[in-house]
């Protein structure tokens, strides 16, 4: 959850003498076979150091690290001096370095001692080359270096703080006066305790774990907040593969980049996956997937699908509502688990698929008569980012996950999961066809119009009471 500015600034530095001296452009010292490793050149007692040189020994490299508090001076590297001269660079400042010959018994130049500054906790880069001028590459590296490092490392903040999270805006759909083709109404929740946990493995409210909702002053794992929920409409089942056939066969839609795209539409899925670039899949699914879950779409086709279709991608407490109702009860058919209720739960190598969406109605359903709300296919909901990271939170659990590492993500009783209408895992975006998984899908919801406000009464205008 973020880096300290004064770790960012050093990574950046870092990074970009491992890019060059990394290059062939530069000989690929930082890939020399003559690598040492502690160096015993390097003489300050905090200071530790590798040398790289190249295959001739007439270029040399140096990197150090100063794991102490203080500011390292003086003399960093008494090194041998080539019989046949040599230059030297600070490559970490940009500069060019006046060594400290120490002549041998023969008069000759033995040793070169090189000093520069070494700030505390921080890094530095030391090159030999010939007598010749630096050529076009060094120079432009070294210019280059000299500009990043006008600002000592010490100037930027190392202190660390939580980073703010936001949830994306979502618009409101067009109202719709009666329910959408397969969907119900939701009433309104004027006072919705919208409690929830996230099952990520690792972390800690401390450094910013899971999310932050607008009530929040900081990311959190545990949430609980009471607000009201409008009244809805919402898609009594995920949105299936055979909607969004229609879907494709309406819009025309296809993908710039069809990798992942609908895959368990494909020829062969899941045991064969046909080579090179992903082809298109074809406009309709298998028959025996029809109503299956439509999965393997993205967030943002999600979201394109349902702005189609009238509606729009719930938040995640309005998923909870229609999950929950008002009791606080732990799965959508009450507080006990059942069997029957969802569907039976996958491990292994191969992903067979999710159930039909009807498969556990009515014993599955909420409340409010919505199905498949648990534990067949994760379901998108709110966007969350931060000033680097993307997210969205996912609900309801699928039928699946691998076995072998409790590393994989929580779900249905696995290490560190949760009932289904308390909890929700984040899913780090990072690209479209990343974010299409087998065993996320969706549902959309519909805005309803905002009830007519009575008029006031003579008492009431006038303010008596209010």
């Amino acid at each position: 959850n973020g880096i300290t500015p004064r770790d960012a600034e050093a990574i950046r530095r870092v990074a970009h003498m491992q890019r060059f001296f990394g290059a062939d452009a530069s000989g690929g010292l930082l890939l020399s076979a003559g690598w040492e490793p502690h160096t015993p050149e390097a003489v300050q007692p905090a200071v530790f150091a590798s040398r790289w040189p190249d295959a001739r020994g007439r270029r040399v490299l140096w990197t150090l690290v100063n794991r102490g508090d203080a500011v390292a001076n003086g003399t960093q590297l008494v090194v041998a001096a080539p019989s046949g001269g040599a230059r030297w660079f600070d490559c970490y400042r940009g500069t060019e370095l006046t060594a400290r010959v120490a002549l041998g018994t023969d008069g000759a130049a033995a040793t070169a001692s090189l000093s520069f500054p070494l700030g505390g906790g921080g890094y530095g880069c030391a090159l030999q080359t010939g007598r010749e001028a630096p050529d076009g590459a060094l120079s432009a590296f070294l210019a280059q270096m000299a500009a990043m490092t006008k600002a000592p490392l010490d100037s930027y903040s190392a202190q660390w703080r939580v980073m703010q999270q936001r949830l994306r805006p979502v618009p409101p759909s067009p109202p719709a006066a009666s329910p959408p083709p397969g969907a119900v109404a939701l009433p309104a929740a004027h006072s919705f305790l919208f409690s929830t946990r996230g099952l990520e493995i690792e972390g800690d409210d401390a450094h910013g774990v899971d999310a932050q909702f607008p009530w929040e002053e900081a990311p959190r794992r545990e949430h609980s907040h009471t607000l009201a929920v409008p009244p809805l409409f919402i898609d009594r089942h995920p949105v299936t593969t055979a909607n969004y056939s229609a879907y494709r066969r309406a819009t025309g839609y296809a993908p710039k980049d069809a990798l992942n795209w609908l895959s368990n539409w494909r020829p062969g899925w899941p045991f064969t996956t046909p080579p090179g670039p992903a082809p298109l899949p074809p406009k309709s699914p298998p028959p025996r997937m029809a109503d299956w879950p439509v999965t393997y779409v993205s967030l943002d086709e999600a979201r394109d699908y349902c702005t189609w279709a009238g509606g729009r991608l719930p938040r995640a407490w309005e998923w909870q509502y229609a999950a929950q109702g008002t009791d606080g009860r732990l799965y959508p058919w009450g507080n006990h688990t059942c069997a029957s209720c969802w569907p039976a739960f996958a491990t292994g190598n191969t992903f067979l698929g999710p159930e039909p969406v009807t498969a556990h109605s009515p014993a599955g359903d909420s409340p409010f008569g919505v199905s498949d709300l648990a534990g067949n296919v994760w379901q998108y909901t709110d966007e969350i980012a931060d000033e680097h990271t993307r997210s969205v939170l996912l609900r309801g659990g699928s039928n699946y996950r691998p076995d072998g590492s409790h590393w994989y993500f929580p779900n249905r009783g696995g290490p560190g999961s949760g009932p289904p209408c308390t909890t929700h895992n984040k899913y780090f975006l990072f690209g479209e066809s990343y974010e299409r998984a087998g065993t996320v899908g969706f549902r959309c919801v519909y805005d309803r119009p905002a009830p007519a406000t009575p008029p006031l009464g003579p008492d009431r205008a006038a303010g008596i009471g209010v």
